[in-house]
């Protein structure tokens, strides 16, 4: 009944697919069960994310990085911590770029 109170009428469905997901993914990878898989899920969301950073998560940043002005750049470095002496030895986009990168890497 709780269930239903959160998701409505499509509790089943839901249920359904995370059920499908789980048995496609999990059920012969591990010995827990759907529902303790379910209270770990919980647990993992309730703990916030993780501090790891995809490489392709960090190569998107990059990119975007890479797509600001010269100001805007130097802002984000000085915002994540880099020192104005740092920042200025970067002589073209590429090295902030890479600055960035290396930033993000160590956070």
């Amino acid at each position: 009944m709780v269930m239903l109170l959160a998701f409505g009428a499509n509790a089943n469905a839901w249920e359904g697919k995370v059920y499908n997901a789980w048995r496609r993914y999990a059920k012969n990878n591990t010995q827990i069960s759907f529902a303790e898989c379910l209270e770990n899920l919980a647990a993992y969301i309730r703990k916030g994310g993780t501090q790891f950073l995809h490489p392709v998560g960090l190569v998107q940043l990059g990119k975007r990085f890479g797509r600001l002005k010269k100001e805007e750049q130097e802002f984000a470095l000085r915002t994540l911590g880099a020192k104005k002496v740092e920042i200025n030895t970067c002589i073209n986009s590429e090295q902030r770029i890479s600055m960035y990168k290396q930033i993000l890497k160590n956070l």
